[in-house]
């Protein structure tokens, strides 16, 4: 992809996404986070074992009103903070309690042309989150590594690196009502909710309003496995069966199938080294020497 197309009206915010490819900032207020909430456990009605999106209900009718009400409630703020966007559509997701919830380091799906435009998440927790009930962990400037075609039945490239980047990949606890606004291509997780509550939050993708929607598939044929692209819509993943092969989508193109999997040597060039965190030695020595001096006058 060649310059992005312009998301955020702040220079600065535009400026982090593109380079780092996330943004962390105040987005609902405390109020808006209770309707979230109450709206959250009025609709929310299944008991879940692993994480939970509503946007994967069989459920049709209560998708639909949950995306359209996600929507409706975020389009003030996206109005706010955005330049000339659409959003695609919304869901609530639940991260239930007592050691449930991991999801491992991932990047979501394409939604759009990623060769002409980016699509970005507004995830937004409505509870404070921290490494107790599994927040949020990133891998900052993941989203510029090689171009990768995701779907819904599409080899998962990072398979073989995950312990890598759990070990590689910055935690960042949250308040609640703040947005983690994430290019789809950067990979992120979260590790499992270790305290007595579920660790609700919710969700909604934007793109320009200009950008042209796509889906993959992996497809076999006689030549082998293929990623199919398809020409798609934004509730197309609301209203179809993600895994079945696209029969309402226009084919477009047939790709030559790249599962290979990543290695850490694919991450070189994040510089991952020079993002950890080291302890402040200078701070360290002076608190000893303050000690030592202390002791003497004594």
């Amino acid at each position: 992809m060649n310059q992005p197309v312009r998301l955020f009206k702040d220079d600065k915010k535009e400026r982090q996404l593109n380079e780092e490819g996330y943004v962390i900032m105040p987005f609902f207020d405390k109020n808006e986070v209770k309707t979230f909430l109450s709206f959250f456990q009025n609709e929310h009605k299944e008991e879940s074992k692993r994480i939970y999106a509503i946007s994967h209900s069989s459920d049709l009718e209560l998708k639909n009103k949950v995306s359209n009400w996600i929507k409706e409630n975020y389009a003030k703020r996206v109005k706010e903070h955005f330049h000339n966007v659409q959003i695609m559509g919304g869901t609530f997701i639940s991260k239930p309690a007592n050691g449930k919830g991991l999801i491992t380091p991932h990047r979501d799906w394409n939604l759009v042309d990623e060769s002409k435009y980016r699509s970005c998440n507004i995830w937004v927790p409505l509870v404070d989150t921290s490494i107790e009930n599994g927040a949020i962990e990133i891998l900052p400037k993941s989203h510029l590594l090689g171009p990768l075609y995701r779907g819904p039945n599409i080899t998962n490239q990072l398979k073989n690196v995950e312990e890598f980047l759990w070990e590689n990949m910055q935690i960042k606890p949250m308040k609640a009502g703040y947005a983690f606004v994430y290019d789809h291509r950067f990979i992120h997780g979260s590790k499992h909710n270790n305290t007595t509550k579920e660790r609700p939050a919710s969700a909604c993708a934007i793109t320009p309003k200009e950008a042209e929607f796509r889906f993959y598939h992996k497809h076999t044929t006689t030549k082998g496995e293929r990623i199919e692209e398809f020409e798609s819509y934004p509730e197309y993943l609301l209203r179809e069966d993600r895994f079945d092969y696209p029969t309402v989508l226009k084919h477009l193109r047939t790709l030559d199938m790249n599962s290979n999997y990543f290695d850490e040597n694919h991450f070189n060039v994040l510089n991952l080294n020079s993002h950890t965190e080291k302890p402040n030695l200078q701070v360290q020595k002076e608190g000893f020497f303050q000690k030592l001096k202390s002791l003497l006058k004594a």
